[in-house]
């Protein structure tokens, strides 16, 4: 939408309503003075009236010059009123951008203080995450709830890591392939997550590859249940009703688990 600047006197187009009426009036009255014959000044009822009648086409052509200025007027403060509620949304959506953004990063700092049973949990790039889940908010446009495409690209991918771990946390004789591909899924969910791994996390080997996970001072179901805990939040955040904690899965042979850790896992 257009927006005009300057005073309501300085704008061509109701300068012109203005004065356009009255010109034309004026071009009319002479012409008509012009072709009458022959007439004198006089003052009396009957000269008035004589005149009203005959320059009453050029007196109602400049009559018009106020109710169209009007009409331009109001058409112009119509149009400042929507600029300055364009002005006030687009201030507003800046604003609220910023503040979705920063919610999104406090989430993952109650997160990281949670802990969910890790001795430690700390997250990266926060922000690529907020990019991947609302891919079209920016300082001009905002929506609170992701786009379905964007939301199920996202959770489809920690529930396919949700669900290898409990697959795997169900086996009542494990073999080590079956726990190495739990752990191998856990540390495919804190990627998803962006968990920053430094000098205190530990490091699994085994089949000759290398996986660089948090420590945990609670079992190894802590790692479960942290990735659980960060997708039910991460739902709630994007106004999803799904409930990920319904149906939690314990370790059906922890002793497997325990022997596997302290056979391949290093601090």
């Amino acid at each position: 939408m257009a927006q005009y600047k300057g005073p309501l006197h300085e704008r061509w187009d109701f300068i012109g309503a203005f004065l356009l009426p009255i010109t034309l009036g004026v071009i009319i009255a002479a012409s008509i003075a012009y072709a009458e014959p022959s007439y004198e000044l006089c003052f009396n009822p009957e000269c008035y009236s004589f005149a009203l009648q005959l320059f009453k086409i050029p007196i109602t052509v400049a009559a018009t010059s106020l109710p169209i200025a009007g009409i331009v007027a109001a058409y112009h403060r119509s149009i400042e009123t929507q600029t300055q509620i364009d002005l006030t949304i687009r201030n507003n959506t800046f604003a609220n951008y910023i503040k979705h953004k920063d919610e999104f990063e406090n989430m993952f700092v109650l997160l990281a203080n949670a802990g969910f049973g890790l001795n430690k949990l700390a997250f990266g790039n926060v922000q690529r995450i907020y990019r991947e889940i609302f891919p079209k908010n920016s300082y001009a446009e905002l929506v609170l709830t992701p786009d379905n495409l964007s939301k199920k690209n996202f959770f489809s991918k920690l529930e396919v890591v949700l669900e290898r771990c409990e697959k795997n946390m169900r086996l009542a004789d494990p073999t080590e392939n079956d726990i190495f591909e739990y752990f191998s899924s856990v540390h495919d969910g804190f990627l998803l997550f962006k968990v920053f791994n430094d000098e205190e996390s530990v490091v699994l080997e085994f089949g000759g590859e290398v996986l660089s996970l948090p420590d945990t001072a609670s079992g190894n179901a802590s790692y479960y249940h942290a990735l659980l805990g960060m997708v039910s939040r991460l739902e709630f955040f994007c106004g999803g009703d799904k409930n990920y904690t319904d149906n939690v899965v314990s370790l059906a042979n922890r002793e497997a688990f325990d022997e596997f850790t302290k056979k391949y896992i290093f601090k």
